[in-house]
Formats: structure tokens, sequence, C-alpha cells
């Protein structure tokens, strides 16, 4: 009995840090919050993700704490000139939805994370292309978790871009998570988060911050499609693709200059 409640204990910490995760790439993306999604969380997590929003809009941070944590983040960029009615209406919703939540939240939870525990990586494999890639072309090997990714393809239509791969798993079998945590920058540096993503005919994900997972076989190459909604349609090319994955542990690598069609 005591170690089914040692195990569960040991979830619900889990839990906690994916649901976070999953709830600040909703205010990154200007997505509603539910306030069912709030109940794990304290008060400094609650008061981090209201900071988030403001940090979204390029708020400047004189907090020691605070400003080398967001300028950590890739999607942060100050401004100078932000002000509080710059937030859009979804993002002043979550403002006061967060502050009303902030009220009965507890002041701490167990095994909370500090800010710099937030911005650590499990494990982090990087592969950045300086060149521009020729669609079609493979150009990211792991050989840590024996995956072979492939960039076939990349089209804009209609302010929806969609890119195409493949991955091959030359290991063991094993299961591959697409993360919300994937964006693409255009040309000028506007960051655009991913709205979709498919791998194989999987419909469904194993994490709050996993858009899809999909069991991999051995020597069976896998497509994968990556959506991205809402884009500016002068795309000309896309400048970056950072691709967040997760096996046992997570990992990402990044794409530059891919052409578009």
């Amino acid at each position: 009995m005591k170690l089914f409640l040692i195990l569960l204990c040991i979830t619900s910490f889990l839990l906690a840090d994916e649901i976070y995760d999953y709830a600040e790439g909703k205010v990154l993306n200007g997505e509603l919050l539910k306030k069912d999604e709030l109940q794990v969380f304290s008060k400094n997590e609650i008061k981090l993700l209201e900071e988030t929003i403001y940090a979204r809009f390029g708020k400047v941070y004189t907090d020691s704490s605070l400003k080398d944590y967001f300028s950590m983040k890739n999607w942060y960029k100050q401004n100078p000139l932000f002000k509080d009615a710059d937030l859009d209406f979804n993002s002043r919703v979550n403002v006061n939805t967060l502050k009303s939540y902030y009220k009965i939240a507890k002041s701490t939870r167990d095994n909370e994370k500090s800010l710099s525990e937030r911005n650590e990586v499990k494990e982090t494999k990087s592969i950045v292309e300086e060149q521009p890639v020729s669609n079609g072309d493979y150009m990211a090997e792991f050989n840590d978790y024996d995956l072979y990714f492939g960039l076939i393809d990349a089209k804009l239509n209609n302010g929806k871009l969609t890119v195409y791969m493949d991955v091959t798993n030359r290991g063991d079998d094993r299961k591959l998570s697409i993360m919300k945590k994937t964006v693409v920058y255009d040309q000028n540096g506007r960051e655009f988060a991913i709205t979709d993503g498919q791998i194989g005919n999987s419909t469904s994900s194993d994490f709050y911050s996993a858009v899809n997972t999909l069991f991999l076989v051995n020597g069976v190459k896998t497509s994968i499609t990556l959506t991205f909604d809402k884009i500016n349609s002068k795309m000309d090319e896309i400048s970056l693709l950072k691709l967040f994955c997760h096996t046992d542990k997570e990992f990402d690598f990044n794409i530059r200059k891919i052409s578009l069609e």
C-alpha cells in the first residue's frame, strides 16, 4: 500500500509538470485556459503563467529571476513600449482567469520546479543546417535513438503551412511523440506554433504537451505531417523549423531555410 502511494505521488508530480507545459502552450498560442486545468498549480505557477502572457507581448523585466527565465525562451522578444492594453482579447481573459484562481491556489506544491529547473531540457540533440536544405534530403540522424528523419516537402496554402517529413526507426520498437513546443519562423523572425501533427495514422497522444504519438516499428519508414495555421501568406521560406520530439526522453533539432511551394 505504501509503495502504491509513493508511485501515485510521483505520477502526480510528473502529471502536474506536463499539465503546466500544456497550459503554457495554450497561453503562448492565445488559447483560452479552463479553470479545471489550473487545479494542480501553486500560486507561483499561476503567477508565472500570467507573466508568460505578458512576456509573449514583450514585457521588459527588471526582476532578475524573471529576466533570466524569459531571456532563455526563443519566442521572447522585448518590447520597451509594452503596456497591458497590448494584450489581445483571449490573453486578457486568461489574465483575469489566472488572477481569480490565484486567490484559492495553494502557496506551493510538492516537488515544484524552480525557474531555472523549468528552463532545463532533460536531453537535447541539436542539428542545425546553416546551408539551405533541399526538399527531399535527409538531414537528421539520432544515434542514441536510432531514428532517421527526412524532409519531404513544405507547402503554404491560404495561410496554412504544412510540412511533410518521414522518420525511420532503425532500433528497438518505441513510441515517438511530436511536442506542442514545435515552432516555425518566417524570414522576418515571426514565430508560429504548431497547431496539429500527424505521425502515420495515429489519432492520439500520450502527453498533455504532445500533439501526436505513434508506436514505431523497427525498419519501417513512417510519415510525419506538421500543420501551422494563421501564417502570413507573404512567407517566402521557412527560416527555421524547431522540431521537438519525445521517445524515452525529449530531444529537438533545427532545420533552416526550407523552401516553400
